[in-house]
């Protein structure tokens, strides 16, 4: 039920009790929580291969072809995100409260504000820290203390193989 083509993006959305299942195929984002079942949240998508994080009670999709999408557990909204090219937009992940995003073919990467799911994101360029250059493909969390705490580190991956680690709160600071 989820297009004609193959299944691109499995994404779950979790927020307290509320668990729901998204699946993405034939340039659509479809809720796929029943079993047999696959009801259509919006079409006309340029890629179906998404990646996605859970924030404030949101998930945020991101695909690098079309405008990052929200989903609040029941429908898709455009985001109010304002700075990076959006359709350029190929990754997502969360870090000490902050949503961080990062465009296809750049070293820079694009954070908010404090539990901020739009508005305006600030860049930060890699390339004052890198020293083998090479373009952001990854980020994570580095969690050296078994929980959410002090000692969480984030982690840039680029194509070089460099890995730059951050241990602070603000990176504008």
């Amino acid at each position: 039920g989820v297009g004609r083509g193959p299944v691109e993006a499995l994404a779950e959305y979790h927020s307290g009790l509320n668990r729901k299942m998204l699946a993405a195929g034939s340039g659509g984002l479809y809720n796929a929580s029943s079993a047999g079942t696959a009801v259509l949240l919006n079409s006309g998508f340029t890629s179906s291969r998404w990646q996605w994080a859970n924030f404030n009670a949101v998930m945020i999709l991101v695909n690098g072809a079309d405008n990052p999408q929200i989903f609040n557990g029941t429908s898709l909204s455009n985001s109010t995100i304002t700075g990076p090219n959006l359709t350029q937009v190929v990754g997502v992940n969360v870090f000490k409260h902050r949503l961080f995003l990062w465009e296809q073919n750049t070293q820079d990467f694009w954070y908010g504000g404090i539990n901020a799911i739009g508005g305006a994101f600030v860049r930060f360029p890699l390339s004052r820290v890198s020293q083998l250059g090479g373009n952001l493909v990854a980020m994570g969390t580095w969690t050296l203390d078994a929980g959410d705490g002090m000692a969480d580190r984030a982690v840039f991956i680029l194509s070089s193989g460099e890995c730059v680690v951050y241990q602070g709160t603000d990176p504008g600071v």
